[in-house]
């Protein structure tokens, strides 16, 4: 997938013990048992939160016994949201040591350590059993991987035979300016965006059927934009809650993405298909 230490340039996942500073702010100590209603507010690094989640609950139709895998798992959030509403398992698979240490302590923290396993690896390189998960999910992390049809490979041995698949992903909608291809490589750790067509042709030609295929940009443009300004309209909040550097790197983060969606030629989907 790359390189642990190279993917830290991507400001989003430097300092991700800044989880701990919101639940103190809500008065938590670092060994209280958590609320994931309240975990949920700071542990969602993708777009629109719980809300995405929900999306694909409801799309991949998750119950209690179902066995998802959770690929770029991040520090659990939205394994936990899962498992907590649908009683499903979740295997959540994550590259970084920080993010999936982070992970294992809130999943405990908020007991759902039995229904959700925290496993720290390259997805790539899984030793994953065919055949043995109903659905995969997958939040703004194939945009880090540049070996698609390796990884849809992957995705397609593990999923059961009618299994689903549910991403959110960037795919490219025009010619980047070096400046932009820079921010993207090095802002977000993204080295190389097919566009939407050539996406569904590396699906396809993996065997992936009735691919849903919905096009986010104008939603994320907008949410990314408001991010980043409420960010920077909140700055003595967040110098108070998280420091002066974290804030300060988050806002470049965010300014970064706001200004690749602005240009126009990045875009943002939602993808559901089955095996």
């Amino acid at each position: 997938m790359g390189d642990k230490e190279a993917i830290k340039s991507m400001k989003l996942y430097s300092n991700v013990d800044r989880i701990y500073n919101e639940l103190r702010n809500l008065g938590y100590t670092k060994s209280d048992s958590l609320k994931v209603e309240d975990v949920s507010q700071f542990d969602q690094y993708h777009y629109n939160g719980t809300t995405a989640c929900d999306e694909a609950i409801s799309n991949l139709q998750l119950k209690q016994g179902d066995k998802v895998l959770d690929i770029g798992s991040g520090i659990g959030g939205p394994a936990r949201y899962l498992a907590w509403n649908t009683h499903c398992d979740v295997i959540a698979y994550e590259l970084q040591t920080d993010l999936h240490m982070t992970g294992l302590d809130l999943t405990k923290r908020c007991d759902l350590d039995s229904h959700v396993n925290h496993v720290l690896g390259d997805i790539l390189e899984a030793q994953l059993d065919a055949c043995s998960v109903d659905a995969i999910v997958s939040w703004l992390t194939f945009l880090h991987i540049p070996e698609k049809t390796n990884l849809f490979e992957k995705c397609y041995n593990v999923l059961k035979p009618s299994g689903k698949i549910y991403i959110e992903d960037y795919f490219l909608k025009g010619e980047l300016t070096e400046k932009e291809k820079e921010y993207l490589k090095t802002g977000v750790f993204c080295s190389q965006l097919p566009t939407s067509s050539q996406y569904k042709d590396i699906m396809t030609q993996v065997g992936f059927t009735d691919i849903q295929w919905t096009d986010m940009t104008n939603q994320w443009a907008d949410f990314v934009r408001r991010r980043y300004t409420a960010w920077v309209d909140n700055r003595g909040r967040h110098v108070s809650v998280y420091g002066e550097q974290v804030y300060e790197e988050q806002k470049q983060f965010y300014n970064i993405v706001n200004l690749l969606f602005s240009s126009g030629k990045l875009g943002g989907s939602k993808i559901i298909a089955i095996k």
